[in-house]
Order: structure tokens, then sequence, then C-alpha cells
């Protein structure tokens, strides 16, 4: 079974076409934490490996039923398919996750790539929290 960790715009709480990929592949199997810093980006966040262990991503566990084209339009999305160019914005690897039970499970991350320096850190550490208090949030979709 593959599992793939949304932290921003692939949760299942925004209206979008990258979330109708995500209902037609994945099913949620419930809140999860990584241990990563995440950033706003401006529109979308990015997570980075943390400084310590107390820096907590919060997002969605989602189980991937039929993976069968999701990665490379998903890849697409994130901008690291062929077609982008070099160093990638974000890069997808399989990481830890604690779902809220405690247990441990690997999971796709899309991890962010580029420097972080001026971008605000979301210290709550959840996206969605950003988002209700600014009010807006988005990238354009292809």
């Amino acid at each position: 079974m593959e599992y793939l960790f949304a932290y921003g715009l692939l949760r299942g709480e925004f209206e979008s076409p990258v979330a109708d990929l995500m209902a037609q592949y994945a099913q949620k199997a419930g809140p999860a934490k990584l241990h990563a810093q995440i950033y706003d980006i401006g529109g979308y966040p990015g997570v980075i490996a943390p400084y310590t262990d107390n820096h907590i991503v919060l997002g969605e566990l989602f189980e991937i039923a039929n993976s069968d084209g999701l990665w490379e339009r998903l890849d697409a999305f994130e901008g690291i398919s062929p077609e982008h160019e070099q160093p990638h914005e974000y890069v997808r690897k399989l990481t830890k996750v604690t779902r809220d039970d405690g247990s441990e499970v690997q999971a796709w991350v899309y991890w962010y790539n580029w420097p972080v320096d001026d971008k605000p850190r979301i210290c709550s550490g959840d996206y969605l929290q950003r988002i209700a208090v600014l009010g807006t949030y988005g990238r354009n979709v292809d």
C-alpha cells in the first residue's frame, strides 16, 4: 500500500482540479504529523527538514488505491516533472509520518527544495490554520 502525506493544496479541504484528482486516486486515511518545518511560499506551502524534533507539520494521510498515472500528474503540479527547470521547487521522498494513534507509516512527501530565507514560517505547523487567518491560498493548476 502506498501513502501520501498532504500538508497543503493536496489536502481534501481545497476545491481545485488537484483535489478532484486526489479524490479519484486516493482515500483519506486520517490526520497525521510530519517532523518538519512549514513555510508560506506565497499562496501555497512548502516543508523543509526540521532543525529540532519539536517542529511538527499537521496534515492528512492518503491511502493510494491505484497510482497508475497519479504520480506523474502530481509531480507535474508540484513542478518536478521532466519538463520543469532544474533545480525543481519540490522533491518527492518516502518519509516516516505519524498517525494520530501514534503508529508510523512511510508516505510520499513533497519537500520544498528552494531557499526559505525570505519566507514566513508557519509556526502552528498547520497550513489550514494559516489560510483561515489570511483568507487566501492557491496556485495555478494546469
